[in-house]
């Protein structure tokens, strides 16, 4: 509901397109936020109830604060946003938003150098709404609104103090600092800069003669620690995996083992029906990548390329499509590889974990337009989304349900028995599994 009175703004707000916003006032047991006037959302029982499309991904209630966040935003947001609470804390209030094209970023030109002054030139692309400021220290010396650029004349005796380039507009700015004494330097100042390169030329020097003195002693203590004892020999090591084709070029071996013993056989090969097939590094079965290791580093590397090559595109399609519909183009080309044997990942270390992380978190921004300095965990909250460790967690379990109830092959059920102790136990109706020994 709206007031058919018109009520007094209470405060100015300011936003940036593409954006977010928190509005001030909290509407926490029961009422409306309305944007000029027409109701936007409705606040009742602990929910929040949407009424226009357009802001059902972009406009979130915080339960526990009652404050509304407004995401993505758009030059139609702008107007004056009432407030209506009609329990706990009663009241009404009014607030106008304005928002604003973001700044462009400004860049400096040095326009001409003499002996005695040197002119600068800090411009933007863009200038739409954006105001231009020349700062001498906190003092300003020019300014100018709305134009691309903005000169500023300096004399010699003034090189030492210090100046920046300021692009504003009401909702932001964004700030250059110049250093002015390179940027009007002249040609005699080549021999200050070679002086100040060349400490930092040697160094570099130094530090790279280190690095390769450290990977030296790093190779030499590798080759000792894996130089295997003369009783092993190559073909005791163990390997997983020979797939028989004809021809036997599209045969594939993969060795399994510790490195020590897998890097003193490098040229392993194998002999089949007069065929030589040598040892690979990893290998591709249904679409999982093994490496000797089985680290499945890899595989996850594959996924992320992958991944990420759909993410962009999706990118740019982000602002023509609806919540829904980038929803399912992300379950179809991002969730489902994340998910695909996700099982053999169980007990992979963390470092590589992280690398699907990342993933799942770009996808979750980019479908509710969040800020990278939000926190991801209510996002996922919001999306319904399991953590990936939670997900190869959750994949295991049920696998192991259905494998338990008779629901999966006989391969995997064959391989969980029930455990019976030897004697009678607290544990025996605990429905604890052994492994097939």
């Amino acid at each position: 509901m709206v007031s058919s009175a018109a009520e007094e703004v209470k405060s100015e707000l300011r936003g940036i397109e593409g954006g977010s916003i928190t509005l001030p006032d909290p509407v926490l047991e029961y009422g409306f936020l309305s944007l000029e006037r027409k109701n936007v959302a409705m606040v009742k029982e602990k929910k929040c109830d949407i009424f226009e499309e357009i802001y059902e991904d972009r406009l979130f209630w915080n339960n526990r604060t009652g404050l509304f966040t407004l995401r993505g935003l758009q030059r139609s947001d702008a107007g004056v946003y009432d407030f209506d609470s009609k329990e706990g804390a009663v009241f009404t209030s009014s607030h106008r938003l304005t928002v604003y094209e973001p700044v462009a970023a400004p860049a400096v030109n040095t326009v001409n150098v003499s002996a005695e002054s040197c002119t600068l030139l800090c411009l933007v692309k863009k200038a739409g709404e954006t105001t231009l400021l020349w700062y001498k220290d906190e003092d300003i010396l020019n300014q100018s609104s709305s134009a691309l650029s903005l000169p500023l004349t300096l004399h010699r005796q003034d090189l030492t103090s210090s100046y920046r380039c300021v692009a504003a507009n009401p909702a932001e700015n964004k700030t250059l600092h110049v250093n002015v004494t390179t940027s009007c330097a002249t040609g005699d100042s080549n021999t200050q800069s070679w002086l100040f390169l060349t400490p930092v030329l040697v160094f570099g020097s130094a530090v790279a003669v280190c690095i390769f003195y450290t990977n030296m002693k790093r190779e030499r203590k590798r080759e000792r620690e894996t130089q295997a004892p003369p009783s092993v020999r190559c073909e005791e090591a163990v390997w997983s995996r020979l797939k028989f084709t004809e021809p036997h070029n599209k045969s594939e071996i993969l060795i399994i083992s510790p490195k020590s013993l897998i890097s003193s056989c490098p040229d392993f090969t194998l002999r089949i029906d007069g065929s030589t097939v040598p040892a690979s590094a990893h290998i591709r079965n249904l679409g999982v990548i093994f490496d000797q290791s089985l680290t499945f580093e890899p595989h996850v590397n594959y996924i992320t390329k992958t991944a990420f090559f759909h993410l962009k595109n999706i990118a740019r399609l982000r602002p023509s499509l609806t919540f829904s519909a980038a929803e399912t183009l992300i379950h179809a080309f991002i969730t489902s590889r994340l998910d695909y044997c996700n099982s053999i990942l169980y007990g992979t270390s963390s470092t590589i974990l992280n690398k699907l992380r990342y993933i799942q978190n770009s996808a979750a921004r980019l479908l509710t337009h969040c800020r990278t300095t939000d926190h991801i965990t209510s996002v996922l909250q919001h999306l319904h989304w399991l953590p990936i460790k939670f997900r190869i967690q959750f994949k295991v379990l049920i696998i192991t349900y259905k494998a338990r109830h008779n629901r999966a092959p006989s391969y995997l059920t064959d391989l969980l028995l029930q455990y019976t102790p030897t004697r009678n136990l607290r544990s025996t109706d605990a429905n604890l599994l052994t492994p097939l020994t």
